[in-house]
């Protein structure tokens, strides 16, 4: 018997920082999320398709009562910069995270960006 979807396994739109890219958020209820999860359990909360100019984001870690679009911007702002510096390197797409948060004017998102590059590098960015 094959489980039926749900028409809340995923959720697609738009980039906010570029639309010219996409985004699905895949929920743990979606078929496919076991072999997903694999994906997300080695790049994190999100990775990114370049080819498909894709943004995928794990629909648990969405689901969490923390997650606010503060955390979907910087989200996809990391995810922009693996594309836009073209690097696998995650402080990189870090930097350049905050960098874009900054220049798109997503303050409340970059301030939070900051804490959590601080956490993870122990550096202070501004």
């Amino acid at each position: 018997m094959t489980k039926a979807m749900n028409v809340l396994d995923t959720l697609a739109f738009a980039c906010m920082l570029d639309t010219s890219i996409n985004v699905i958020v895949v929920y743990p209820t979606h078929l496919l999320y076991e072999s997903i999860k694999q994906l997300f359990d080695n790049k994190g909360s999100a990775f990114l398709m370049p080819d498909k100019r894709l943004i995928v984001i794990d629909g648990d870690v969405v689901q969490q009562p923390w997650f606010t679009k503060n955390h979907l911007l910087i989200i996809e702002a990391h995810e922009l910069g693996h594309l836009y510096t073209k690097t696998d390197d995650e402080r990189t797409a870090d930097i350049f995270g905050y960098k874009l948060l900054r220049k798109k004017n997503k303050l409340n998102a970059a301030k939070i960006y900051a804490r959590l590059i601080y956490d993870r590098y122990k550096i202070t960015i501004n």
